[in-house]
């Protein structure tokens, strides 16, 4: 069962002795069954009169009416020149792919708008999911650019990990599967059917059948990439993810779910998607939604969602930084497949660290530097100082959060 933890609910009153509001449902540190926040209560103004409440998240903006007759909150307050549909009842779902999540309340009237609530709720994972699969998933949760390609490309060389060996290794099969099985999950729960004889099917049985299908479907599907790839019975599949997608669902299925987090200099990547878009003749890495390089800068997020995904997952997780897989990788191999408890000789770790520092032709049609060496602290002499001065800026809390001078 997915439960929803109300962590807090902050109301934001006023001096005004003719605005009042109250929450009625949900209540703080409530519990709540499902993955859809049910909010009522009721509102007014009466100078200025509330017309709708704009409830925003997730960076959405939806307005609803105020639709309940409540004579008798216009009874209380001695409410006699507006309606009595003071009352109101929002149902919000929420999105199951982040863990902590912010629901905005705003009273809308036809000369401003004011917010009176602000809503914290937590995700909490279910443990009762858990199937018999197969093979279990190395989740690498990462950023574009920051040497996603290399890592799986080399780990998936291991006899107990399979992947599907096409290049830039982001055919993320399982993830899609998992994604349907969340979006069925989220439409039952957002049905109306909310009567006690449904709510053990759509909590408990249902889910249960969505996580149960969609690995037996993962299974299925990286047997056929076990044939392919000529291995022997693997223990993992692995796949890319980035910060904040399905990673919670992976972890409630599978009993020994891995995440890496594979981290590496920002400054560094803004360097590498720069070079990247030059190189293949168009902006991508959301560098588009921008009209300057110091905008694009300003406001690319990923590195506090990365810095914060791993703040919520590290107890279980592992760390590592793109600058140690090249700068030292056959400790930092040693060190991944500790964690993940797989045999290695010390031959295999050569191996493999050879193939890191002389990658193939595929893989270097994916590079923007000479070598993946050469790869490193780029932002030294590629940033311009206006530029670098904004990434500096930008990113020195999360930079210094995970260990970067």
């Amino acid at each position: 069962m997915w439960q929803l933890n109300i962590k807090s609910i902050k109301t934001l009153r006023t001096n005004s002795e003719n605005f009042n509001f109250r929450i009625d449902q949900p209540s703080e540190n409530a519990f709540i069954n499902g993955a859809t926040l049910t909010m009522s209560g009721w509102i007014f103004d009466k100078e200025y009169p509330v017309k709708n409440i704009k409830l925003k998240y997730r960076g959405e903006e939806t307005l609803f009416d105020l639709e309940i007759n409540r004579p008798d909150v216009a009874q209380s307050f001695g409410i006699t020149n507006l309606p009595t549909q003071l009352g109101f009842k929002i149902e919000c779902p929420i999105n199951l792919n982040g863990k902590n999540h912010t629901v905005l309340l705003t009273a809308c009237t036809e000369s401003f708008e004011r917010n009176f609530a602000e809503i914290s709720i937590e995700v909490l994972s279910p443990q009762s999911f858990k199937t018999d699969a197969k093979i279990k998933p190395i989740i690498v949760t990462s950023l574009g650019r920051t040497g996603t390609t290399l890592c799986l490309s080399t780990l998936s060389k291991h006899p107990k990990i399979t992947t599907v060996p096409l290049y830039p290794y982001e055919v993320n099969f399982a993830q899609s599967i998992f994604q349907h099985a969340i979006d069925g999950f989220q439409v039952a729960n957002t049905n109306g059917l909310k009567s006690d004889q449904f709510n053990e099917f759509f909590n408990e049985s249902y889910p249960k059948e969505l996580m149960k299908n969609a690995v037996q479907t993962v299974d299925s599907f990286y047997s056929i990439t076990d044939d392919s790839n000529q291995q022997s019975s693997p223990e993992y599949f692995i796949e890319k993810f980035t910060p904040f997608q399905t990673q919670p669902w992976f972890k409630a299925a599978y009993e020994d779910s891995k995440e890496i987090f594979l981290v590496r200099d920002f400054r560094d990547v803004i360097c590498s998607i720069m070079s990247f878009n030059k190189k293949r003749g168009y902006k991508a890495f959301s560098r588009e939604n921008f009209e300057s390089d110091e905008d694009f800068i300003k406001n690319f997020n990923g590195p506090k969602a990365l810095l914060k995904a791993w703040e919520e997952s590290k107890s279980d997780s592992l760390l590592v930084k793109y600058e140690d897989f090249i700068l030292d990788t056959k400790s930092t191999l040693t060190t991944i497949f500790d964690y993940l408890n797989l045999d290695y000789t010390d031959s295999f770790l050569n191996e493999l660290s050879n193939s890191v520092n002389n990658p193939t032709n595929v893989l270097e049609n994916h590079m923007t530097s000479k070598s993946p060496k050469n790869s490193i602290r780029k932002w030294e002499k590629d940033l311009p100082d206006h530029l670098l001065n904004v990434a500096n800026e930008s990113f020195e809390d999360v930079l210094s959060s995970l260990g970067y001078d």
